[in-house]
């Protein structure tokens, strides 16, 4: 596939960056990056199953539980406290 000016205008435009005069650089650049990637297409694919996920990757955490451990540790550390909420002193007067 082979980028023109008008490519790189629309491009420009989309993104909302002005180039000044930088087309060309900016043409040439993106052609030469085009090209690596075109080496992708050169790729036999064709006995290769596509990736549907991480490899297999699988959750090694431990099962959510319904209880915290540590309920009501450090109580004595606060003003009062109501339904599980812990009421702290101002930080502001």
């Amino acid at each position: 596939m082979r980028l023109t000016k008008k490519d790189i205008a629309k491009l420009s435009s989309l993104s909302r960056v002005s180039l000044k005069g930088e087309e060309d650089k900016l043409l040439k650049d993106l052609e030469e990056i085009l090209e690596h990637f075109s080496v992708l297409n050169e790729v036999n694919t064709d006995s290769t199953e596509p990736l549907l996920s991480g490899g297999g990757a699988t959750n090694v955490f431990r099962a959510d539980r319904g209880e915290w451990p540590y309920r009501g540790l450090g109580n004595e550390n606060f003003i009062s406290g109501k339904n599980d909420w812990m009421q702290i002193p101002p930080v502001f007067e």
